[in-house]
């Protein structure tokens, strides 16, 4: 039976779609009488099983929808109430269908929200660490090479496009309602990765003491040979990367309302609809830079010998990271409304009695 009455509504469906279908974007006719035939088996099934449930939220209060067709003979939002459809268990679109014989909402300012929820606002990317430092200056004299540079921080984590909702409605009360179905925010590029740091330079030869031997044996310090060597330049330092590109926008969702033309007119000039796209992400801050390495020292002095100022210089300073590209913006969703007379409403979705 319940077969024969999807078949009937999918038929029928196909013979009134062209002449009651009021949508912002062509439909695709195929596809709305598949879906469609498809909720109207499920709640009839679900209605032999079971007397169809009252659902009620209380005002202020929540209520969480994690499968897929959600049905109730009356489903009641009080005033200040959330329906929030959860997508975080669904991989790739979500898709839902809110199935009511009667929708109360309230009536005044403190309107009902219906929207969606996943996993929650997106995190940081990894942090990156620091790039590798410059080797020291090994040999007398040598100078510190210089720190690598930071490499780019991580992509931020793009928003999540908002669910597909349509909503199947028999009889509206009241009018305050908004069902939000905007696009989840990109997340924030990741920190640049820190420059690595110079590396020191080496110690300079040590100085020489001139000695004159005496013929018969012995030596006695004379002068000085040769001064203090240079210490060898501190490397440079490595400048930060560049901070991550942001995420990009989540796109808004798609949102269907299917019911008699009266009630869908109530729904949309009273009710407030959402499908705006998410926020992109900001880039992410740019990394820092690195140390310059230190000079090295001039060489160990000896007799005779003094200071001649050869310390070596230390590494030249490197600039930090620059603010990474902000991420794409996204499309909106789309509103679409299918207006089927009420008769064929009752026998497809099994609402109330049905003497005809």
């Amino acid at each position: 039976m319940h077969n024969i009455r999807s078949l009937f509504f999918a038929v029928g469906l196909a013979l009134l779609l062209a002449g009651e279908v009021a949508s912002q974007q062509r439909l695709e006719v195929d596809a709305i009488v598949e879906e469609l035939a498809e909720v109207a088996a499920f709640v009839n099934a679900r209605s032999a099983l079971t007397q169809a449930p009252n659902v009620e939220v209380p005002n202020n209060g929540r209520l969480v929808i994690r499968q897929r067709i959600f049905s109730a003979d009356v489903l009641s939002l009080g005033a200040g109430s959330e329906l929030m459809l959860d997508t975080s268990q669904v991989k790739g679109e979500a898709e839902f269908f809110v199935v009511a014989r009667k929708l109360i909402v309230p009536t005044g300012a403190n309107l009902a929200k219906i929207g969606w929820v996943g996993d929650g606002s997106p995190s940081l990317p990894p942090a990156l660490g620091r790039a590798a430092n410059g080797t020291n200056g090994k040999g007398a004299g040598q100078d510190g090479n210089p720190g690598l540079a930071g490499r780019q921080g991580k992509l931020g984590f793009a928003g999540v496009t908002a669910p597909r909702l349509t909503i199947i409605v028999l009889e509206i009360v009241g009018d305050a309602i908004q069902v939000d179905l905007s696009g989840g925010n990109g997340g924030q590029g990741g920190m640049g990765q820190a420059g690595g740091h110079g590396g020191n330079g080496a110690r300079g030869n040590s100085a020489r003491t001139a000695w004159v031997k005496f013929p018969f044996g012995g030596k006695t310090a004379a002068g000085c040979a040769a001064g203090p060597g240079r210490g060898g330049r501190g490397g440079n330092a490595g400048p930060g990367g560049q901070g991550g590109i942001g995420g990009n926008a989540g796109t808004g969702g798609t949102f269907r309302f299917v019911g008699p033309a009266e009630v869908a007119e109530i729904f949309f000039e009273t009710g407030e609809i959402l499908v705006s796209p998410g926020k992109y992400g900001a880039g992410g801050e740019g990394g820092e830079a690195g140390r310059p390495g230190q000079g090295g020292q001039e060489g160990r002095l000896s007799s005779h010998c003094g200071s001649a100022g050869r310390q070596g210089s230390p590494g030249s300073n490197a600039p930090g990271g620059q603010v990474g590209p902000n991420g794409q913006e996204a499309s909106e969703g789309t509103v679409s409304r299918i207006d089927l007379d009420a008769k064929r409403l009752v026998r497809a979705f099994g609402f109330g009695a049905d003497d005809d």
